[in-house]
Formats: C-alpha cells, structure tokens, sequence
C-alpha cells in the first residue's frame, strides 16, 4: 500500500505542476531566480539550416502610436538643406533720409573752431604789478585753428561715420515714393553745406583711403567711401519703355594718380562734366579698365563744390 501510495503522490504533482505553478519563481535554497517574460522574443529562432522564409517576423506597430511606428533615419536624395531666413529689411523713408543727411552737415564743423577756421588760443607770459616780483599771465587771443589747420573742417571720427551712414542708408531709400523729389532738392541742400569747406580740406581728409582701396589685394566690395573728383564722362542711357534712364559717370580722384571711379546710377547728382566734386557711395564691386583697377559705386551722390573751387582747379 506505502509503494502505491507513493506512485500517486508522485503522479499528482507532475499533472498540477503545469496548471497551478505557472508563472511562480521556484526557489533554489535562499535565492530566488524571477522567470522572465519571453513575449517579444520568437519561440524558435532560426538556425543555419533552415530554409530561408522561415525567418521571424518583426512585431507589426501599433496603431495610432506614433513612437511605435518605423521611422526613416536615411537622409533623402533630394533633400534640401534648410534656408535661414531672410532678414529683410523696409526701406528707408525719404524723409529719413533728409535728416540722416542733416546729422552729416551737423558733423562737418570743426568742434574747436565751429567751422569759422579761427578761434581763441591761450598764451602765457609774465607781468611785472610790483617792481622785482613778476607772475605768469594767460591771455587769450583770436588766431588760426591748430585742430583743422584752418579749414574750419572736422578732423574728428564722428563725420566719417556719418557720410558712411548716409551711403549705406542711400542704398535703401525708396525713391519710387512720391515724396522723393522734393526730398532729394532737401538733401542736395544738406550735402552743399560739406562743401563750403573747400575741396582742399576733404581731399586731404580722405582722398589717401581711395588710393588704398583701388591698390590693395582685398576686394573692398561693401565698403562705404566719400572723396574729392573731377567729373569727366557723364552718359545717359535712353529709357527703355517703362523704365528709367541710366546715368553713368566716370570720376578721377583728385591728386591721386590712376585713380578712377565709376557711379552707376547717382541718386543725387548736382554736377556737370569738368566739375569739381564731392561725392560717395558704397561700393559694389572693383572692375579692371584700361590695364587698371576702378572702383564701381551704385546710387551713389555727387555734388559740386562752390564757384571758387572750381576757378583754382581750372588755373
């Protein structure tokens, strides 16, 4: 009866082991192993000698679930890279553009003198008020200006930057606008103000830095420029229909050898051939001519100086 017994103890316990222990963690001794699921895994995997076909499949994304979803990490052929974007910016006004020409007239004077080319210098020297005791006096007297070498022009930083602002802000001023006219008769009237200084003044102010930028290996394309020329070709292009005709301007920078500029369409010009003239622009780009380099300037101004000047120039 025991040897019986036991046969069906033993019996018992393999038909509930796999209908009631599924799923527990056995124990073996004190440690305890945690079964682990294999829901994602395939139930077989393929050996090498299995026909091919008999692969597992990969486990369909669930619907909806946009993280689940296959995702396409291989950059495409006709991809294009992302531009950045454009930062455009609105025209300058043409009454803005009278006042920026006002601050550059504003600049123009020298500061010690106040344009005049005089002003008071201190001299020091002795007075004798008691016999044998003498003390040192300061007096003040009118004579020429040391800071502008009497030329009554500004020496300082603050004027070139000025005129490099009106030629950057020149590029941008909307001259479809109806109020242009009137407003460029206003600005010529600030830019003839620079000139009464005499074109001896601005050409030793500035006429050097043209030089270097025509010779130099680097091309100044950009670059805000203003000088003293001499207007010697001036041609204008009939206007297509519905278009506007094109100035052209040839410019010799005074005192500089081989010096030439070119002004392609001036938006202020108040000038004649064989004139004397201040001018400026920025520059688009540097073009060989005649075995030489000239600076090419787009919208740019040019204005003649006073009667005087020209009448030295012509001597």
């Amino acid at each position: 009866m025991v040897g019986d017994c036991g046969v069906r103890f033993v019996c018992s316990l393999l038909v509930l082991m796999p209908l009631g222990f599924v799923g527990m963690e056995p124990t073996y001794g004190s440690s305890t192993v945690p079964v682990r699921a294999m829901a994602d895994e395939p139930a077989t995997k393929p050996s090498q000698n299995d026909p091919p076909g008999n692969e597992p499949r990969e486990k369909a994304p669930e619907a909806g679930n946009p993280d689940a979803e296959p995702k396409d990490t291989q950059p495409k052929k006709d991809a294009k890279p992302a531009k950045a974007p454009e930062n455009k910016r609105p025209p300058v006004t043409p009454g803005e553009l009278v006042g920026i020409a006002a601050r550059a007239a504003a600049a123009a004077p020298c500061d010690n003198c106040k344009g005049s080319g005089r002003a008071l210098e201190e001299r020091k020297g002795n007075k004798k008020a008691i016999p044998g005791v003498t003390t040192p006096t300061i007096t003040k007297v009118e004579g020429p200006c040391t800071k502008c070498n009497k030329n009554g022009l500004s020496t300082g930083p603050r004027l070139p930057n000025e005129l490099k602002d009106f030629a950057r802000q020149l590029l941008r001023v909307d001259d479809n606008s109806e109020k242009w006219p009137a407003a460029s008769e206003k600005v010529i009237d600030r830019l003839r103000e620079l000139t009464k200084f005499g074109s001896a003044a601005w050409t030793a102010l500035n006429n050097n830095r043209i030089q270097t930028l025509i010779q130099q290996n680097k091309d100044p394309v950009g670059e805000s420029v203003f000088f003293v020329g001499d207007v010697t070709f001036d041609r204008v292009e009939e206007a297509p229909e519905g278009g506007m005709a094109k100035r052209s301007l040839t410019i010799d920078v005074s005192n500089i050898k081989a010096a030439e500029t070119i002004f392609e369409q001036p938006l202020i010009y108040d000038a004649a051939v064989e004139e004397r003239v201040l001018c400026g622009g920025v520059i688009k780009r540097r073009a060989v001519q005649n075995g030489g380099f000239v600076l090419v300037i787009e919208r740019g101004y040019v204005v003649r100086f006073s009667g005087n000047d020209e009448k030295q120039r012509k001597k």
